[in-house]
C-alpha cells in the first residue's frame, strides 16, 4: 500500500476528532500536512500531526474544526518543525515553487451547488512525478489525481481561488 492518506473519510482516521468535528468532515489540512511529511521523508504518525492541531484548538482550528484549518496555520506547523515555508497565490509562483519545493500543498476554494454552504475549501498535497503532478486526498479519482500544472488544477472547474504552501528543507 501507499504511505499516503488518499481518503480522509476512510482508512482508520475518518472518525478521529478534529476539535468538535471529525477528520472525515474537516481534516483535509491535517491529511495534507501528514502527506507532505511523507514527501519530506519524515517518519511520522498521523495521530501526532492531529494532536498538534487539536493542542491549541481555539487558535489553530476554524470554528473548533467544523471549518477545518486555515492555510497560515498549516504553514506554521512546518515553521514550528524548523522548515522554511513560502506561500503564494500567484499562478506563476505556484508553478515555480511546485517544481522546487521539497513538499507542496495546494489550498483552494470552490463554489458548490450541492452543499449546504455556497462555497467550500480543500487542501491537497501534491508532488511532481516526471512531467506531471499527483495530488493526494483529492475530490477526484478516488483521492489520487494526476494533473499537468498546479495552477491549472487550482483554478479549474468550480475553483475560484488557490494558494500554494511550499516547504523547503
Amino acid at each position: 500500500g501507499t504511505p499516503y492518506i488518499v481518503d480522509q473519510a476512510a482508512d482508520s482516521i475518518g472518525q478521529k476528532f478534529l476539535g468538535s468535528s471529525t477528520v472525515a468532515h474537516g481534516g483535509c489540512g491535517v491529511v495534507a500536512t501528514y502527506n507532505a511529511l511523507v514527501d519530506l521523508g519524515v517518519p511520522t504518525d498521523f495521530d501526532d500531526v492531529l494532536a498538534y492541531y487539536n493542542e491549541e484548538s481555539m487558535t489553530r482550528l476554524t470554528l473548533n474544526g467544523w471549518l477545518g484549518i486555515l492555510p497560515p496555520v498549516v504553514a506554521q506547523y512546518f515553521v514550528d518543525q524548523g522548515y522554511e515555508v513560502i506561500m503564494a497565490d500567484n499562478w506563476d509562483a505556484i508553478d515555480i515553487h511546485s517544481q522546487t519545493a521539497d513538499a507542496s500543498i495546494m489550498y483552494y476554494m470552490f463554489t458548490s451547488k450541492t452543499s449546504v454552504m455556497p462555497f467550500g475549501a480543500h487542501f491537497v498535497s501534491n508532488r511532481g512525478i516526471g512531467n506531471q503532478y499527483v495530488g493526494m486526498n483529492t475530490a477526484e479519482n478516488n483521492g489520487v489525481f494526476y494533473f499537468a500544472l498546479p495552477s491549472e488544477y487550482g483554478h479549474q472547474n468550480n475553483r475560484f481561488y488557490s494558494l500554494g504552501i511550499f516547504v523547503y528543507k
